[in-house]
């Protein structure tokens, strides 16, 4: 299920949506001036479902809320008023315990099957995202290295001439910018580190990059591109079998890739 607004999004599953609805934990629904609501545009503006506009924890006191009351004439001060008086009389409140649990993250082997030509591409600068997710995993316990890069899939026609496509997608700069990045075509060999592609169930940036190759450039021989993240951990372990099951208890952290809107796989 998807809670959108813009650039923001929730997503996750139904059945966690029906827990938090069941608790009333859904506090905003979009609705109209007269009060009346609805999942339908143009009450609700970006397809959010059941009009979903802000949820809340089992306390009350924390809220994710999506729409901005701030930019309101009116109607957003209540919103203000009210955690003011919040603060100063917290209600009492009857605790429960959310009986919801995420499923166990099983992954694959990525396995391209056809014409496709491969791009990891990584920068040459410090990847600050990187940074951001080996500390957190090592805030968790995990003492891993981490490394990124984008991946992209372009699958092609069986007849085209596949150096002369490399060289012309490289000077396109759709797929990297070779003042900062820098580019091959296949996974990290170390054998201490395993590589999981994460890609966007819903792929708008390589749809369009499709269009413009194939559109501006002329590189009909294209058929389709998929963009990817490649999460690269290292992991100094005895063996590769140790090595597994602590990329395994990784996974099962989400911090690599959400399960509701992407897919992720091992790259052999």
């Amino acid at each position: 299920a998807s809670i959108a607004n813009g650039e923001g999004r929730f997503v996750f599953s139904t059945d966690l949506l029906a827990e938090l609805e069941r608790h009333e934990q859904i506090l905003f629904k979009y609705c109209t001036a007269d009060g009346l609501m609805s999942n339908e545009f143009p009450t609700t503006p970006n397809g959010a479902v059941w009009g979903t506009a802000g949820f809340c924890n089992p306390a009350g006191n924390v809220v994710a809320y999506m729409p901005h009351p701030e930019r309101l004439e009116r109607e957003g001060e209540s919103l203000f008023s009210n955690l003011r008086l919040w603060l100063e009389r917290p209600p009492k409140y009857k605790p429960y315990e959310l009986k919801w649990k995420p499923q166990q993250t099983v992954v694959g082997t990525y396995q391209p099957v056809g014409n496709c030509l491969q791009f990891y591409v990584s920068l040459i600068i410090t990847d600050n995202a990187a940074a951001t997710i080996e500390l957190a995993l090592q805030q968790k316990g995990f003492q891993v290295k981490v490394a990124r890069k984008t991946h992209w899939e372009v699958w092609h026609n069986p007849a085209t001439n596949v150096e002369q496509l490399k060289q012309v997608l490289v000077q396109s700069g759709e797929l990297l910018n070779t003042n900062k990045e820098i580019y091959n075509h296949t996974r990290n060999g170390n054998g201490e580190t395993i590589s999981f592609l994460v890609q966007d169930n819903q792929d708008f940036e390589g749809r369009a990059v499709t269009q413009k190759l194939k559109h501006r450039f002329g590189l009909e021989e294209i058929e389709n591109i998929r963009k990817g993240l490649v999460w690269e951990i290292t992991i100094p372990a005895k063996d590769q079998a140790e090595r597994m099951a602590i990329a395994t208890k990784i996974l099962q952290t989400h911090i690599l890739f959400n399960p509701y809107a992407q897919e992720c796989s091992i790259i052999a």
